[in-house]
């Protein structure tokens, strides 16, 4: 029986040297990465592991399986709450990640990374903080002050049906890439949110499954559930926040803007200044794919800005609160809108659709059951104010309006009116 003893005995003994010596290991990498710059430059660099040791300054690990690592001056890295990793690589970088199991990770300066509750949360931003030049407008001077910024877990309480609940946030990733670049996932579960470029932003929060991807300079894109902002939407809701979610946006091309709100909507838009918005209600769809047209193509308005696509609710915050007190919000639109500054707008109703493969054409659906399509240039199609209509242009300089109900109204050829217009006198 003594001899098993001190079996056991010697196997504890020679897990605890080998952890040791791990973590020493670890240490001395980490201690080697600080002393790699040239001479006469200050970086500060502490490790600190929970249970085991803390060398340096500026590092915390607070628990049993908790790491945390900064290298750089005045760079700071927290990990608290159980097998949490935290890593700060640059000037003033920080890293925090609490909660269980979460990894943060910011290197840049000033690159920020924060994780906080749930489990198996992932924070990573990589980006500097710009030092100067660059566009002198007062936003891009904004993002120029800071670095990176990337936020995964569970963020304020949300206020649901007058009660104060935490939403629980497992699972959740969120990446941020550029200088001024933002991300946030949470609120919620198998969130992702990914920011690549200058000044871009994602968020994918408040509910499951969210999904949103910005790339390009000022691109923005967010996915998420229901936000609960007025005080109708609070007091008539029966939801939790995770009853809504699988959302997806996709923001692709300088200022490019993604937004997707409600349950299994999806905006995608690609272009610069490009505009995809899918509001309110389930399975709404929306797809803007162009640049702005060539100052000198024509002159008007929709000329100056980029291509849209509007699916859902597309009325004003009053519009859209009235029209909530009376029937469920919009589901089942679809606006695809193709082309240099064109627009498409199907919503206000259900199983709308509106179609626009050509340059500053319009394609309008709204009600129940409305289609507009237009193919060509500078056209436009119209079906509203009623259920089950069409309204179709194949042609330049065009149009084509169907009101009422179970209206139908082809335009086809060049400069072709339905209904003709009303010459001016």
């Amino acid at each position: 029986m003594s001899r098993h003893k001190q079996q056991r005995r010697r196997g504890f003994e020679s897990s605890r040297a080998t952890g040791a010596l791990l973590m020493g290991a670890l240490t001395s990498g980490a201690l080697a990465m600080g002393a790699l710059s040239s001479a006469g430059e200050a970086r500060a660099t502490c490790v600190a592991a929970g249970g085991w040791f803390s060398i340096g300054s500026g590092c915390t690990a607070t628990n049993f399986g908790d790491f945390a690592v900064a290298i750089g001056p005045g760079a700071t890295a927290t990990a608290t709450g159980g097998f949490n990793n935290a890593f700060a690589i640059g000037a003033g970088a920080q890293a925090i990640a609490e909660g269980i199991s979460s990894t943060a990770l910011s290197s840049g300066l000033g690159a920020r990374a924060q994780v906080a509750g749930g489990r198996n949360n992932t924070a990573i931003a990589i980006g500097d903080a710009a030092t100067g030049g660059g566009d002198p407008t007062a936003q891009a001077k904004l993002l120029e002050t800071r670095g990176a910024y990337a936020y995964a877990g569970t963020g304020d309480r949300k206020r649901i049906v007058g009660e104060a609940v935490e939403v629980t946030s497992n699972n959740n990733t969120a990446i941020a890439l550029g200088s001024g670049a933002n991300a946030g996932a949470g609120d919620g579960n198998y969130n992702f949110a990914s920011a690549l470029g200058f000044g871009s932003g994602a968020i994918a929060a408040t509910g499951d499954r969210n999904v949103a991807s910005a790339i390009g300079t000022g691109s923005q894109a967010d996915a998420r559930g229901a936000r609960l902002e007025s005080p109708t939407e609070r007091m008539a809701s029966t939801v939790t926040a995770a009853t809504r979610g699988y959302n997806l946006a996709i923001a692709n091309g300088e200022q490019a803007r993604a937004t997707a709100e409600g349950l299994r909507n999806a905006a995608i838009a690609l272009g610069r200044n490009a505009v995809a918005q899918a509001l309110g209600g389930h399975d709404n769809t929306a797809i803007a794919v162009g640049n702005p047209a060539e100052s000198d193509e024509v002159n008007n308005l929709m000329a100056v800005r980029g291509t849209t696509a509007l699916a859902g609710r597309t009325r004003t915050a009053e519009a859209a609160e009235i029209a909530a007190r009376q029937s469920e919000e919009p589901s089942n639109n679809t606006a695809i809108a193709v082309g240099s500054s064109s627009q498409a707008v199907a919503g206000d109703g259900n199983f709308n659709i509106a179609r626009v493969l050509g340059n500053l054409s319009r394609a309008i659906a709204s009600g129940n059951n409305n289609i507009a399509s237009v193919l060509g240039n500078q056209s436009e199609a119209g079906a509203v104010r009623g259920d089950f209509n069409r309204a179709r242009v194949f042609g330049n300089r065009s149009s084509a309006i169907a009101t009422g109900n179970g209206q139908r109204v082809t335009s086809v050829g060049n400069d072709v009116h339905n209904p003709p217009e009303t010459p001016e006198k």
